[in-house]
């Protein structure tokens, strides 16, 4: 919903979950693989397995977004999951949280960038940047750094 909002497209983002664990058993799967692999992740100094390799497989009208969207698109659904995950903290800790957005017309055309800033003023608190001041709600307080 948020993405079509950005983007005015008619094909939805879609996102799916790839989990690398089974559907059942995930504690214990995951309890086995750390038995396993302990030693060598010490060597490595790193985790190798886990939820933290899991990936969020994104697509615009059934193609992947990795190989298949613009640039444009591409930060748009960046965007747009900030924003989610925006409203998800607001949910849970009952206030508004802080946005930050960095360079916020990086790859936007004028549309989605009149899009953005027309969502923007919905937030409480929003700490953007920009390369160029005209970017900027006219509304924003503003701080330059040469």
């Amino acid at each position: 919903q948020l993405y079509a909002e950005l983007s005015s497209e008619k094909s939805p983002l879609r996102l799916v979950y790839k989990c690398s664990a089974p559907a059942e058993g995930v504690k214990e799967y995951y309890q086995e693989l750390y038995r396993k692999m302990r030693e060598r992740e010490i060597l490595f100094g790193t985790t190798i397995h886990g939820p933290h390799k899991d990936d969020l497989l994104m697509s615009i009208a059934d193609l992947d977004v990795r190989y298949y969207a613009s640039e444009g698109q591409k930060r748009t659904v960046v965007i747009a999951l900030k924003f989610g995950e925006w409203e998800r903290l607001k949910l849970e800790a009952d206030e508004s949280p802080l946005l930050l957005l960095d360079d916020i017309s990086v790859c936007l055309d004028a549309e989605r960038q009149k899009r953005l800033l027309r969502r923007l003023e919905t937030f409480d608190q929003v700490f953007l940047t920009a390369t160029d001041e005209g970017e900027l709600p006219i509304s924003a307080n503003r701080i330059q750094l040469n």
